[in-house]
């Protein structure tokens, strides 16, 4: 991480950090479980130190809106168990020991365990939603739910193929990532009280984020330092998958380099950074993906700007030049 990045990302939460104090501590209720046996599985699950994107996103653009409020801290409780459940279950397929400097889940509790307790997380939202009177919401997580089941599927059926269109891949990262940024921003409007219009404005907002923050994960798999990150780099790579630098630096090859990179992915049980820059232009596809993270964030920051503006307009700005200046 640069030396600036932390003082800017205490600017993006800077309105809402008391709100996100409050949703740590209901976020944690989620996993106080009173039988024994799974008190340590489920606090494990809980223990995470992300950087609760999805509910500062929720908080931050309430506030762009009307006003940020904690009548409303469950919906963004509910938003960060989605992605929570996703992670465990991203790690168990792809046999990953670790995240955020810590033993994945799967690592600690193996895969049986591990999916039954993002199974189980997964139960828990959806029960929360409806004892709060969440229908309507629920039903819209639930549908991203499914489009991020989709994403992954659809990226899990194109392992190991280097002949991937842009158009394909972004579909991919729209759904598997940035569509849960997206109805964070949109339920911000739905809560409080905008039109429709309003709020399919904020999807929007928070879909070209999420596309502009999955394209950074993915250069940050290339280019990123394993005791920053927490994870080792090249993660992709080790497990056969090829992400969005290596699209655009495919884009740029004879047919002949793309079979040989086939065979590469679909025989080598590690792929190594350096087997590929001997067949690709990496530098290339990782300079043209900095430039889509940051058209992306350009497109986040036009719609941000049709807002008054506001210390909420503020930090969301912040936390896009945070999102492209990050290191982990």
């Amino acid at each position: 991480m640069t030396a600036q990045t932390p003082s800017l990302f205490s600017k993006c939460i800077a309105p809402v950090e008391k709100i996100i104090d409050v949703f740590e501590d209901a976020f944690a209720d989620v996993f106080d479980q009173d039988i024994r046996i799974l008190k340590p599985i489920l606090n494990y699950a809980g223990n995470t130190e992300g950087k609760r994107l999805r509910p500062i996103l929720f908080f931050l653009t309430q506030g762009l809106v009307g006003a940020a409020e904690l009548a409303h801290v469950t919906v963004a409780v509910m938003l960060e168990m989605l992605h929570t459940v996703s992670l465990i279950h991203d790690d168990v397929v792809d046999e990953s020991d670790q995240r955020r400097g810590m033993d994945t889940m799967n690592a600690r509790w193996g895969n049986k365990l591990a999916v039954l307790t993002g199974d189980y997380l997964l139960a828990k939202m959806l029960s929360m939603g409806i004892e709060n009177g969440y229908g309507a919401i629920l039903k819209r997580i639930s549908d991203v739910a499914v489009e991020m089941g989709r994403g992954e599927l659809m990226q899990g059926f194109m392992a190991s193929q280097p002949d991937i269109s842009l158009d394909y891949y972004y579909a991919i990262i729209e759904k598997k990532t940035a569509m849960l940024f997206g109805v964070a921003s949109e339920l911000a409007g739905v809560v409080t009280g905008q039109s429709t219009a309003v709020s399919d404005h904020l999807y929007q907002l928070g879909l070209y984020f999420g596309m502009s923050f999955q394209i950074k994960d993915d250069i940050l798999d290339l280019t990123g330092n394993d005791d920053v990150m927490g994870k080792p780099s090249g993660q992709d790579l080790f497990n056969g998958k090829v992400n969005i630098p290596l699209v655009f630096a495919m884009n740029t090859v004879e047919e002949k380099n793309k079979t040989q990179l086939e065979a590469l992915l679909d025989t080598q049980a590690s792929v190594q950074l350096e087997d590929i820059r001997q067949l690709l232009d990496v530098d290339k596809g990782i300079e043209l993906a900095q430039q889509a993270a940051r058209e992306y964030s350009d497109k986040t920051r036009d719609l941000l700007k049709q807002f008054d503006n506001s210390e909420y307009r503020v930090s969301i700005d912040a936390l896009l030049e945070f999102n492209l200046d990050r290191m982990k």
